[in-house]
């Protein structure tokens, strides 16, 4: 039953969703907008509790511009590569409301319900965060600007490959200021571990 629900409620978000040009991967519960430059992910975490689905909307951007760059160095399998997101965020933790954005599908006549909250957060907020982002310029200043709060958009392991990315094809005058913080920033997080992986990053970018 359970299965069933979710995939009831998969196939009627896709009919609505679909309107906005985002087609329904059923499996990964996620529904993508492809651009020439990447793509737009509204995802679905259904997460598996003993009586019920627990639904977490999350919101990812890739341009394959940056991730092209990024994977000549990265440490994911080659596999991978293709499915990362340049940013991404829970909507709970882009809007601040923690487990408001959360939704519960127990039964079948939870099923309507959770259509109609699903789709007011992906109108309220998921379309308006694609918009947002949609430029390589805004990203860098969001993800590079000391007073922001790019890493929630980024992850801690990703922050400084992705920033000093963006500042070079943005052209940063600061850029070599960022190289070098990112680079301290990298020797003290996670004991250095990822340190390889960013100067790996920077040879990529003073070689191309």
């Amino acid at each position: 039953m359970k299965k069933e629900l979710r995939n009831i409620l998969l196939d009627a978000l896709a009919v609505d969703m679909s309107a906005q040009g985002y087609v329904l991967n059923k499996s990964r519960a996620e529904f993508t907008k492809r651009s020439s430059d990447g793509w737009n992910k509204f995802q679905l975490l259904f997460l598996d509790r003993a009586t019920h689905w627990e639904i977490v909307p999350g919101l990812l951007i890739r341009k394959n511009q940056v991730e092209d760059i990024y994977h000549k160095a990265s440490y994911y399998e080659k596999n991978y590569q293709k499915f990362t997101p340049t940013i991404g965020i829970l909507v709970e933790n882009y809007t601040g409301t923690s487990i408001d954005s959360r939704r519960e599908l127990r039964k079948p006549t939870d099923v309507e319900p959770c259509i109609g909250e699903l789709l007011q957060q992906f109108n309220a907020v998921a379309l308006p965060f694609y918009e947002r982002f949609a430029s390589i310029k805004v990203l860098e200043s969001e993800i590079n600007d000391q007073n922001s709060s790019g890493s929630l958009i980024t992850g801690p392991i990703r922050k400084g490959s992705l920033g000093v990315i963006l500042a070079s094809l943005v052209n940063n005058p600061d850029y070599e200021m960022l190289k070098e913080k990112y680079r301290e920033y990298y020797n003290r997080f996670s004991e250095g571990f990822y340190l390889r992986e960013y100067e790996g990053v920077l040879k990529v970018l003073e070689s191309s």
